[in-house]
């Protein structure tokens, strides 16, 4: 897709946040967001691509080169692949407690 200004400015969207609003997330000036995707700005830097990448999730290959998935684990962030996985642990406890109850209660 585009340039690496079109990127960010497909991250701005994505996200529903103003210019104003994205840049304060990521502790960035409005001025500067507003340069990188208009052009005025040949190529935007480290700070500001590590910031919008760390803040929204957004994978690095696909946010340099434009290759890949826009978001890192599919737009899952990390919390929720955790939680996933947890939630699919404790199931499998349940399922295994469940089966020792149902055995314990048959030898009754």
């Amino acid at each position: 897709m585009g340039s690496i200004n079109d990127r960010i400015a497909l991250v701005i969207k994505d996200t529903g946040l103003s210019r104003n609003a994205f840049s304060k997330r990521i502790d960035y000036s409005a001025t500067g967001i507003f340069n990188v995707i208009e052009g005025r700005r040949s190529e935007p830097n480290f700070k500001l691509l590590k910031s919008i990448s760390e803040e929204f999730n957004i994978d690095g290959n696909w946010l340099l080169h434009g290759e890949g998935s826009m978001y890192r684990n599919q737009g899952m962030s990390l919390e929720t692949e955790r939680l996933l996985k947890e939630n699919s642990e404790l199931k499998d406890k349940l399922i295994d407690c469940q089966e020792t109850v149902l055995k314990v209660m048959n030898n009754m």
